[in-house]
């Protein structure tokens, strides 16, 4: 069990790098193969990559008010 739960943790600290494409390729085999097993860390991945996706939308559209951009994120 405290195996598991490390392996969870590590992954769960890895989420942010590998959705912004700096997780070293070790990194992102053992994300994946992780992801395949655990419903929790699908889920938190899933909802970064959404955030990371929003972030990005907001950075390119050129509006300066984030209110729509948050509001995107949320839809």
């Amino acid at each position: 069990m405290i195996v598991q739960d490390r392996s969870h943790s590590r992954v769960w600290d890895l989420i942010p790098l590998a959705i912004n494409g700096t997780a070293p390729a070790n990194e992102l085999e053992y994300i994946e193969s992780h992801l395949r097993a655990c419903t929790d860390c699908r889920d938190e991945y899933a909802f970064q990559l959404r955030l990371h996706a929003g972030m990005q939308a907001a950075a390119t559209d050129g509006r300066d008010d984030a209110a729509p951009a948050l509001q995107r994120l949320f839809d």
